[in-house]
């Protein structure tokens, strides 16, 4: 269970029965176990050597503070330094926060823009293949990207899932809108031509 286990890592730690092994994360061999749920996560460690076993129970599922957090709990009991690494919390949840924002104007933009663009005499095509395949492709992509199964993603951030499939189908949605427009247009074009 702790050491007939599997290499993971190339070799930098082991999975047996869900334990983890490792001699290169503290510098002397631990063993932990870690969980997570919607609005939980949980880590256990047994530092053999030091005769010490830490279990962190943290009422939060925020990947952007809960590994600094843990590390500046056992830290301290093996003998090292804590972690004085800036809080990124509040700088890296406002860059998040403004990537949404930006991607939802970007979609309400193209909805509420769209009487204009059929007016429009010169229509920027590269603005509006990437606005309308390029980056619909790149947010349905992410979970491929970030190599999260969609099921998990839908399950632990539920509102970042919804954000950009919604906002991915919008832009696909005007985009279908103005290839038809703009087809309409050219087959008005040219039955006008031939008349």
């Amino acid at each position: 269970m702790f050491f007939d286990n599997v290499s993971v890592n190339d070799g930098s730690y082991y999975y047996g029965m869900g334990w983890l092994y490792s001699t290169q994360m503290y510098n002397q061999p631990m063993l932990w176990h870690a969980g997570l749920v919607e609005n939980y996560t949980s880590n256990m460690f047994i530092l053999k050597e030091e005769g010490i076993g830490v279990v962190v129970l943290v009422n939060m599922n925020d990947y952007l503070v809960c590994n600094n957090l843990i590390n500046n709990i056992v830290n301290p009991l093996i003998d090292k330094e804590r972690q004085n690494q800036p809080n990124l919390y509040v700088i890296l949840h406002l860059v998040i926060d403004a990537i949404c924002f930006l991607l939802c104007f970007i979609s309400i933009y193209s909805i509420a823009t769209i009487g204009q663009w059929n007016k429009k005499e010169s229509i920027n095509y590269i603005i509006d293949g990437l606005r309308h395949i390029l980056l619909p492709i790149f947010l349905l992509c992410i979970p491929l990207i970030t190599d999260t199964p969609i099921r998990v993603l839908w399950l632990f951030v539920k509102d970042l899932c919804l954000l950009l499939y919604l906002n991915a189908g919008i832009l696909i949605i005007v985009g279908v809108y103005k290839i038809v427009f703009l087809l309409r247009k050219l087959y008005n074009k040219n039955h006008c031509l031939e008349s």
